[in-house]
């Protein structure tokens, strides 16, 4: 007669105890899910006259900061299959524009760096300015586009293997300068380069 009554309310009671354990356990993982901060990465300045560079460390040498002229400068892709970035400045590019104007392969109306290679941009994929297109070395490129930003603009050139991007430095308060990166550049490292720059 006492187990017939014990029966009813064990079952009960059981399943409450049950219940019970679910949600102490689910809590408990929720709490250890929460508790996991991730670590911010490590970024550092990579300086070459007026461009500066915020990058993640694991892109960069162990020097930062280069004289305008060095030679061999890289950073290094976030890709572990791709090889080093080159960093180039192209010199006296405003001789380079006078020789373009007195050939005739580039248009008088032309006057400024940004407007250089804002043409160039638009010359992909067209049979117009092919000399100018072959001495600058972009007459195979796929694609090409100018960033939205401003001083220095950003151009970016995609090869079949390659990608280039100058970012060119043409206020009239500084020096005016290009600095060109050469080499199998991912879209993280395009991402990292149009975000690290600093004016």
């Amino acid at each position: 007669m006492v187990m017939g009554w014990v029966r009813p309310v064990l079952v009960p009671a059981l399943l409450l105890f049950c219940c019970f354990e679910l949600v102490a356990c689910s809590a408990s993982k929720e709490t250890k899910v929460e508790e996991v901060v991730p670590v911010p990465a490590k970024f550092a300045t990579f300086t070459l006259g007026q461009l500066k560079l915020h990058l993640p460390v694991s892109m960069l040498q162990p020097t930062g900061v280069f004289s305008v002229g060095s030679n061999n400068l890289a950073i290094h892709s976030q890709s572990a299959s791709h090889p080093k970035l080159r960093v180039e400045t192209l010199d006296n590019f405003q001789d380079r524009m006078a020789r373009y104007l007195a050939r005739g392969i580039l248009d008088d109306s032309i006057k400024t760096f940004d407007g250089f290679f804002s043409e160039l941009v638009n010359l992909v994929g067209t049979r117009n300015y092919l000399k100018l297109q072959k001495n600058m070395g972009v007459n195979v490129a796929i694609s090409a586009k100018k960033y939205k930003r401003d001083n220095p603009a950003v151009y970016q050139f995609d090869f079949l293997e390659a990608k280039h991007i100058y970012i060119v430095f043409s206020n009239p308060k500084n020096i005016a300068e290009i600095y060109s990166l050469k080499g199998e550049i991912s879209d993280a490292d395009v991402e990292a380069i149009i975000s690290g720059i600093r004016n």
